[in-house]
Parts: C-alpha cells; structure tokens; sequence
C-alpha cells in the first residue's frame, strides 16, 4: 500500500528531487572561487590531468567516517563539506533509491520532461545537475 502512495506521488516528487541537485548559490561561488585559484596556480602537472577512475558507493558505505583517512577518497567526495549530507546529495541519493525501486517504467516518465528541459536549460549549473540525475537513475533504470 505505501509503495503504491509513493508511486502515484513520483510525478510531483521527481522534478523536486532534480531541483534539489542544483548548487545553491553559495557552492556556485565557493566553486567559481576555487577553480579561479586553480588557474593561476600555473601550468597542470601531468598527474592533475591524468584520469580518475571512481568506484560505486554500496549500501552503507554512506555511514562510514574514515573513508578518505588513507587518501581513497575521490575529489568529488572531497567537494562534498567532508561527508555532510546536503540537499544535492540526499537528492541524487533518493533519485537512486526510487529508480532501484520502481525503475524505468515509473522512474522516466515522469522525469524525462524535467530533464530535458535541465539539458536545454541556459544555466550551466541546472545542466550539470541534470547529466548528475541521469547518472543517478541510470542503474535503477537499467534493471
């Protein structure tokens, strides 16, 4: 009975999941700030271009409190306030969850209107939050 109030909920609960996954002004700053500082330190050392490979988060590795004490952390880890939960990241997180549930036939139709307009959008930050989304949904939806 809950599942079938949450599925009839998707259409309104998804497009505010995606908004949620948009930097807030502040990170856009803090962001901006912080790339400026990168571009005048100099010329990119070889190790700053080359790839970085990320491993997925399993259930219950969101808990743990040492997991960049070794230096394993990634760098977008690392951009996240040392691990505290924000809106982005409970967005993306329950974006997940709901399209691991429900999956496509639920997830995307509701959704796919909302992220093609963030695809299309003029702020690159709303674009950024949308390509973020689809890789959100993308293992829920493939099942």
């Amino acid at each position: 009975e809950m599942m079938g109030c949450v599925a009839q909920s998707l259409p309104q609960l998804l497009p505010v999941l995606l908004k949620g996954m948009v930097y807030p002004p502040d990170k856009i700053e803090e962001l901006l700030e912080d790339n400026a500082i990168d571009e005048r330190g100099g010329d990119d050392r070889q190790q700053d271009l080359a790839p970085v490979f990320h491993s997925a988060k399993t259930k219950g590795q969101y808990d743990s409190d040492d997991d960049d004490s070794e230096g394993g952390g990634s760098d977008d880890e690392m951009d996240d306030d040392d691990g505290e939960w924000s809106l982005r990241k409970c967005s993306a997180a329950s974006l997940d969850s709901l399209a691991g549930i429900f999956g496509a036939s639920y997830v995307l139709p509701p959704l796919l209107p909302a992220l093609q307009e963030g695809l299309r959008h003029s702020d690159q930050w709303f674009r950024e939050a949308s390509i973020l989304a689809l890789g959100a949904i993308s293992d829920g939806c493939m099942a």
